[in-house]
């Protein structure tokens, strides 16, 4: 793990007034969060299957994107929504996660997702996507860990932040996104 990375784990983010599910900004990432909590037993992470993506609000699916952690570390993507596959122009099934991010975006990605997997706690965040013929467009990613065949996994949810790009649009630009801004859940807020 490089020293960016530790440091950016290290880092304790800032504490906003309310509750996670008070910084989702719309129904269905509240409605997939609450399928998400439903699905734990006690204090360990859900199975995947318990809550996705049949207890997900329809419409969801294509805007999924698994993330595994191997056994030696690497991150990669797994199964992708038909969105994001759009999004990727393939599937990325099996690519290293964010291997098309420069190296200094990339790194504080990383320290989200191994935090989230290590923790099991919930974290959204948001940031911008560039693509084709638009200007930026806002994008949320609810980040729910689970375990899948007894790996530790991630499920993103993408959720376009006001007007959704037409159908035929990919992502053209780096993403742009704050390590700062990510909201945690709290572990109080699982009981």
């Amino acid at each position: 793990m490089s020293t960016r990375e530790r440091e950016s784990l290290a880092h304790t983010p800032r504490l906003r007034p309310g509750g996670f599910v008070d910084h989702l900004p719309t129904a269905e990432a509240r409605a997939c969060f609450a399928a998400w909590r439903a699905a734990r037993r006690g204090a360990e992470l859900p199975e995947l299957h318990a809550f996705a993506p049949h207890r997900l609000p329809r419409g969801m699916v294509p805007w999924l994107l698994l993330q595994r952690l191997r056994a030696d570390g690497e991150i990669v993507y797994g199964l992708a929504g038909e969105e994001v596959t759009r999004w990727f122009g393939a599937t990325p099934k099996g690519r290293p996660v964010l291997d098309h991010v420069d190296a200094a975006e990339r790194a504080p990605r990383l320290a989200l997702v191994r935090r989230a997997m290590r923790s099991g706690l919930p974290v959204w965040f948001a940031g911008r996507l560039l693509f084709e013929n638009r200007d930026h467009v806002a994008v949320g990613r609810l980040c729910l860990p689970a375990v899948d065949a007894g790996e530790r996994v991630l499920l993103l949810i993408y959720f376009v932040l006001g007007k959704r790009p037409g159908p035929d649009l990919r992502v053209i630009g780096q993403p742009a996104f704050d390590a700062d801004e990510a909201v945690w859940c709290r572990p109080e807020e699982l009981a």
